[in-house]
């Protein structure tokens, strides 16, 4: 890293929305686990509910740090509909530190 990721976020974040989001969108489904995972960092930046749906399937994705980081990108969304699956999902989770998670941002939407 040595900061480069961060370096990039701060130049994503200036660019028009409409122009970010498909191309965040496609970063998000990258095979490349690091691609995701900074992808799915820089869409916590993003609020667009088109990132929602892949956001909530990054929640069963095999990394950990992933899920962690899919569940601060999701926070800003939580409604009721959003809520029970997120409920669902946690009771699934199989890492404690995520479970963890899952009810943090679970008590902070009520």
């Amino acid at each position: 890293g040595f900061g480069v990721y961060q370096l990039v976020e701060d130049a994503i974040v200036k660019v028009d929305t409409d122009k970010v989001i498909p191309h965040l969108l496609d970063a998000l489904c990258s095979p490349l686990t690091s691609v995701r995972y900074w992808a799915t960092q820089i869409s916590a930046n993003f609020n667009d509910r088109r990132l929602v749906d892949t956001l909530l399937k990054l929640l069963r994705d095999d990394s950990s740090d992933i899920r962690l980081a899919a569940l601060v990108s999701l926070e800003k969304y939580v409604d009721e509909p959003l809520a029970s699956q997120l409920v669902e999902l946690r009771d699934s989770e199989s890492d404690p530190a995520v479970r963890r998670a899952f009810s943090e941002v679970l008590a902070a939407s009520h």
